[in-house]
Formats: structure tokens, sequence, C-alpha cells
């Protein structure tokens, strides 16, 4: 798929699911639980980097969170994590309109990584709430520069202040890095 057919597919499911997007985008059933709907073409994950460096590609899906319901359900092997609040792991009640999975491709261990932050993407970037900064990148280059725990891919996250944010595995758990700089 060209890249440009990506970015157009990517642009219409961000539309879709920031403007409220019917459960029929979701693929049935979803693989992360009857709660956790997956945008998208099932087994296509929306990217796939190193994020922890042993060689394989993890994958990245990008998921709504339905409101809480009696039947409604997260898979049991799913890792909850807030990164930007550690110690928020617990799902919003009401939901979440944008949230992301990592499977990480030697133990398919899968982290649903979710936050509030996400919620304010509508706007930063149309075409993909995250984009992949490969370690051989300008961007990853930049990140790395300014942090010694940023060893491997990283997601990278547009902010409403103009400043990009990067989302990297610290050897331990999914953690967020703020640069030092101003728009």
């Amino acid at each position: 798929m060209t890249r440009v057919a990506r970015r157009f597919i990517a642009a219409a499911l961000w539309t879709a699911f920031a403007c409220g997007a019917p459960s029929a985008l979701f693929a049935s059933p979803s693989p992360f639980g009857s709660r956790v709907g997956l945008l998208g073409a099932p087994g296509k994950p929306f990217l796939t980097g190193d994020f922890d460096g042993d060689g394989m590609p993890d994958a990245v899906w990008l998921v709504r969170v339905a409101p809480r319901a009696a039947h409604l359900t997260v898979a049991p092997d799913i890792v909850i994590a807030n990164p930007w609040e550690p110690g928020a792991e617990a799902l919003r009640d009401d939901g979440e309109p944008l949230a992301i999975v990592v499977e990480n491709g030697k133990t398919h261990r899968r982290v649903l990584l979710h936050t509030g932050y996400f919620d304010q993407q509508t706007g930063v970037s149309p075409a993909a709430p995250v984009r992949l900064a490969k370690r051989s990148s300008a961007a990853f280059l930049a990140f790395a520069k300014q942090s010694r725990a940023i060893r491997n891919d990283i997601l990278v996250m547009g902010t409403p202040a103009g400043i990009d944010i990067a989302l990297y595995w610290n050897g331990a758990r999914f953690a967020v890095f703020w640069p030092d700089e101003e728009p």
C-alpha cells in the first residue's frame, strides 16, 4: 500500500471515529475484548516498530474503548496502562474515544495505552494521532539527543501547543518524554 493510500485511510478512519464513529467500523469480534473496538482491518496493525529493541517488530493498533457496561469486557491478557499518569491505569467509565494497543512481536504481550490526552488529538494531526520514528530517523535522533532513556523506535504525537512528544519503552513500561522546546 502506498504512503498516500495509507494516509488517506488513516485520515478517513480518524475523522470517522473522532466524530463519533459507529460501531460498524470496529472489527468483529475484536481481538482485544468486546469493550475495545479495533479501528481498521482485522489483522492489520496501524503501524509497526521495534519499541523494545529485541529485533522483532511490535504492532500498534488504534482502538476505541466503549463506555463501561456489564456485558462488555477487555481481554484478560491485556495490560492497561496510562503512561501520562502512572498509577491511573483504570479505564474511564464513559469510555475512551482513542487509545492504542501495542503488541510485543516476541512475547505477544499486549498493552492498552490510554489517556484523556488522546482526546486532544482531534485537529492536531488529522491524518494520524501517532506516527512512528524509527531509530535512524531525524525525529528519533532529535528526541534521543535530549533523553538517554530513548533507545529504540518511538511513537511521536503532536500537541495543541505544536510541540511533538515521544512515547517510548523504558525497559519496564511505556513512558512519555516532553522535550524542552518552544513551538
